[in-house]
């Protein structure tokens, strides 16, 4: 029986490795997003996002084999229940040998996944920093203001009338 799945144990391993190059690639394009949005740089934002939308269109591609390659190894060694089952508990039926390599190609795209998930998060965070930033500056810009106080030339006080930012500079 164990022989029967090493190809399918191979192939297995391969695509999790090659998510996870996946997975590393989307982290360094959101830490450079990152960077591009401390920088207020707009076409490299634009990129960035391009380069994010190919690479997780890339990995749901990828993800859809890894899921039939884990419900081909499931019913090669007898697992009736395996959506949603950890790839550990899947294992446990391999040889040592095909049970490392596995066992150590999902534990490094955890890793990854992981990594882009507090990327994310904090790319999150800093969007809604800025978006409440946006809406503070939008409200004080268009809201009326209070009038210029000053003197007239007979030395009474006299204020301007209130106007908009927007409307006092078009």
């Amino acid at each position: 029986m164990t022989a029967a799945i090493d190809p399918t144990v191979r192939d297995l391993t391969q695509v999790l490795d090659e998510i996870r190059v996946l997975h590393d690639e989307l982290a360094t394009t959101l830490r450079s997003k990152l960077e591009a949005a401390r920088r207020a740089d707009i076409d490299a934002l634009q990129s960035c996002t391009a380069r994010e939308g190919f690479l997780a269109s890339r990995i749901r591609n990828r993800d859809g084999l890894r899921r039939q390659l884990v419900d081909r190894l499931a019913q090669g060694i007898g697992v009736t229940n395996a959506p949603g089952m950890p790839i550990s508990a899947l294992t446990r039926s391999l040889l040592p040998a095909q049970r490392e390599g596995l066992l150590a190609a999902s534990v490094a795209l955890r890793r990854s996944i992981e990594a882009v998930g507090g990327l994310n998060r904090m790319s999150a965070h800093i969007t809604a920093e800025l978006i409440k930033h946006v809406r503070a500056a939008t409200r004080a810009m268009t809201e009326l203001q209070t009038g210029a106080t000053g003197y007239l030339e007979t030395g009474r006080p006299a204020t301007a009338p209130a106007a908009r930012v927007f409307d006092a500079v078009g």
